[in-house]
């Protein structure tokens, strides 16, 4: 009879063991899978780490089932013990609610999004400060980098255009998304950071896709291209100076968001470069913390350092068949490629001091760095943005995602590239 009873308590002490690592197993693999390479392991696949966001509510609802069964089990004065510790693990259970679920719970929302005026924002945002600046259709909105990067990504309209404001902290990037695929209004959540740069999953389309390749990598459309368009990283005096009238972005967001995100200065600033263990070799023609401007167009991609910009100022060049020059302002520290054309016809621009213009044009057009005309025939009129055009972006993430970047006056050899015509002293450099 002992025996008996004894392999019953055995059997009961599996099924308990067996429903509470059921209970766990789940939520907390939905917790750890996007965490790995902050654990040194080798991150997953983009597609695995879409199918695991789709699998959370399933893993939850299987836990929620395994516990209830855990705790109907509990009858009878001799088990108030193992009913405290249902209740402990239950609790527990409940502590990884907010972490797997703050999108759906509305935990990390932008509420309140406003935009005040410079005069307004005298006191919300320090001259120094990094702001991330869109401009769409003659207006100006700056975003300040410290709150994007931590604020679940949010749509906002700037001259009319819809746009998805994007800052990364692991690879320096800042991008727009404009509306989505085929015009969808996007519902945007990140997943995570493998090799470090922010992998976004779109609710709308079940689409996953980093801004800085500028295509989705996984989901029903994996192949398309997204809509991207530039954001200005630069600081807030220097946003101002080039967009006198700009307004500035700002936000409230729940407490449990500060909270759940660790917002102290400690956490926005960048301990090593890359963070986390990446998949590909680094590339070793730059430091990988150096910050460069970087551009591609047509599949082709090249990108600057500061030193070759503070020299030149004005780099002409061609991408994909398309005449681009990339201005540089030293004063401000500001980068931004344009389409060297105005009405199809090309420009050849070279550099110039003063005025605030840096390039001037065969008919003496004077240009800024923003690709306004400032002074001459062209007055008021404004060159194309590249779609894809990133200053301060950290190279490693840049040469990561683009493996045949060309680099200041050099490009890969497996690369479709050439300088524009009259820029052979840069090819030399």
């Amino acid at each position: 009879m002992a025996r008996k009873s004894l392999g019953r308590h055995v059997l009961e002490l599996a099924a308990d063991t067996g429903l509470a690592a059921a209970a766990f197993a789940g939520p907390a693999a939905a917790l750890v899978l996007p965490r790995l390479p902050q654990l040194g392991a080798k991150p997953l696949e983009v597609s695995q780490l879409r199918s695991a966001y789709r699998l959370r509510w399933a893993s939850f609802g299987a836990a929620a089932l395994a516990l209830g069964l855990l705790m109907r089990r509990r009858r009878g004065p001799e088990r108030r013990a193992a009913l405290a510790f249902d209740g402990i693990s239950l609790g527990g259970l409940l502590a990884l609610t907010p972490r797997l679920y703050r999108t759906e719970l509305g935990l990390t929302r932008v509420s309140e999004l406003v935009h005040v005026s410079v005069e307004a924002a005298a006191g919300l945002l320090h001259g120094d400060a990094q702001v991330a600046g869109a401009f769409f259709n003659g207006r100006a909105v700056a975003y300040p980098v410290a709150l994007l990067d931590l604020a679940r990504p949010f749509v906002d309209r700037v001259g009319g255009v819809p746009i998805v404001p994007l800052c990364d902290r692991r690879s320096h990037a800042s991008l727009a998304l404009v509306s989505g695929l085929d015009g969808k209004q996007l519902d945007l959540v990140r997943l995570g950071t493998p090799d470090n740069h922010v992998l976004l999953y779109d609710r709308a389309t079940s689409n996953a896709f980093r801004p800085l390749t500028g295509r989705v990598e996984a989901g029903p459309d994996a192949g398309a291209r997204l809509p991207v368009r530039p954001l200005l990283r630069c600081s807030w005096d220097a946003w101002r100076t080039l967009h006198p009238d700009t307004e500035l972005a700002w936000w409230e967001s729940p407490p449990v968001h500060a909270l759940l995100h660790r917002l102290t200065p400690h956490e926005l600033t960048v301990r090593h470069v890359p963070e986390e263990p990446l998949s590909r070799p680094l590339d070793a023609r730059l430091p990988p913390a150096e910050r460069v401007f970087a551009v591609e167009s047509g599949g082709v991609a090249h990108a600057f350092t500061r030193a070759f910009l503070k020299k030149h100022r004005v780099v002409p060049l061609r991408l994909a068949d398309r005449r681009v020059a990339v201005l540089y302002d030293e004063s401000l520290d500001v980068a931004q490629a344009f389409r060297a054309e105005l009405d199809r016809v090309e420009l050849t621009l070279r550099p110039f001091r003063g005025m605030h213009a840096v390039a001037e044009d065969a008919e003496e057009n004077l240009w800024d760095v923003t690709g306004r005309c400032i002074k001459g025939r062209a007055y008021g009129r404004r060159l194309a943005q590249v779609p894809m055009g990133v200053d301060q972006v950290f190279w490693f993430a840049w040469a990561h995602f683009h493996p045949h970047t060309g680099l200041d006056g050099w490009a890969q050899s497996s690369q479709r590239y050439a300088f524009a015509p009259g820029t052979e002293s840069a090819r030399r450099d």
